[in-house]
C-alpha cells in the first residue's frame, strides 16, 4: 500500500516505516513506529496559541486564534463552595490524657484561594492556598470548622491552542482544621482544637481565556485530608493513633492573569 504520490508518505521520510518492518524485536518495532510518529507530529503544521483577535473580526470559541496567549508567572483569586465529611460526622471525639477534642458536623462551607503558578504551553505548576470555614455543631455545642489547604498542582490542558480549555488536576500538600471550642480538659474547662497532616487532591475544570493575559475558570475538586496531629485545650502536637480523614468536594470558580 502506497501513501502519497510514487509511494512516498506525506509524514516524512518513508525509511523509518522500513526500519521498523525489519526490526526483528517485536518489542522494538513499535517503539521506532513511536519515533517516527512524534517526528513527523513535530514536523507537521501547528497552529500557534492564540490572544486578542483583531478589532471587528468575530470570536468563534474553539477555533484557534492567531497569536501567542501570555506564558510564564500568573497569579488567581478563588471563590470557593465545599462539604466536608468522612469523620467529621459529629459522632467522632478524639480522647487524650488531658483533653478530648470533638470532631464536628459541618454544614456546607464557603471561603477563597490565592495561588501562584507557571503557565508552560499546555501545563501549569502552582501553588495554591484554600481557607474555608464550615458552620458545624456536635451535639447541642456549636464547634465551628476553618480548613485550610496548601497545595502543589500539576494542571494539564487540552485544546491547548483554544479560547475554550478543558483541564485534569493533580495536586498535594498539607492540611490544618481549626475548631472553634472543639476540646475540652479533663476538668470540664472548653478551648480551640487544631489538626494538622497532608492532603492530596484530584479534580477537573475548564479555562476561558477573555484575551491573551485574562482567564477565568470553573473547576471541580475532591480533596482528601488525612490529620495525623493534634493540639487541644490541654495538649498540643500529640500524635493521633490513625489519621483523622476530612473528604471534601469543592466547586470553585477562579480569575487569572498573566505577565
Amino acid at each position: 500500500m502506497s501513501f502519497g504520490q510514487e509511494g512516498i508518505s506525506p509524514f516524512g521520510d518513508p525509511t523509518l516505516i522500513q526500519l521498523a518492518m525489519k526490526t526483528p524485536n517485536r518489542l522494538a518495532r513499535p517503539l521506532v513506529l513511536i519515533v517516527f510518529l512524534q517526528a513527523a507530529s513535530c514536523a507537521a503544521p501547528v497552529h500557534r496559541a492564540w490572544t486578542d483577535r483583531p478589532q471587528g473580526e468575530e470570536t468563534v470559541v474553539g477555533e484557534p486564534w492567531p497569536e501567542q496567549l501570555a506564558r510564564g508567572v500568573y497569579v488567581e483569586l478563588r471563590g470557593v463552595g465545599a462539604t466536608l465529611g468522612s469523620d467529621f460526622d459529629g459522632d467522632t471525639a478524639l480522647a487524650g490524657n488531658e483533653d478530648v477534642i470533638l470532631l464536628p458536623d459541618p454544614d456546607e462551607g464557603f471561603g477563597f484561594g490565592a495561588t501562584v503558578g507557571y503557565r508552560f504551553y499546555s501545563i501549569d505548576v502552582e501553588l495554591g492556598y484554600t481557607t474555608v470555614d464550615h458552620d458545624a455543631s456536635f451535639d447541642d455545642l456549636s464547634v465551628d470548622a476553618n480548613i485550610q489547604n496548601l497545595d502543589l498542582n500539576l494542571i494539564g490542558y487540552s485544546w491547548r491552542d483554544r479560547q475554550l480549555q478543558p483541564y485534569a488536576l493533580l495536586g498535594g500538600g498539607f492540611a490544618e482544621a481549626d475548631l472553634d471550642g472543639g476540646s475540652f480538659t479533663t476538668g470540664g474547662s472548653r478551648g480551640d482544637a487544631e489538626l494538622e497532616g497532608g492532603s492530596w487532591c484530584i479534580g477537573v475544570g475548564a479555562r476561558y481565556y477573555t484575551n491573551r493575559h485574562l482567564s477565568f475558570d470553573v473547576r471541580l475538586l475532591y480533596q482528601d485530608s488525612d490529620f495525623s496531629e493534634a493540639s487541644g485545650a490541654a495538649s498540643e502536637g500529640d500524635d493521633i493513633a490513625g489519621a483523622i480523614e476530612g473528604e471534601s468536594l469543592r466547586l470553585s470558580v477562579g480569575l487569572r492573569y498573566a505577565f
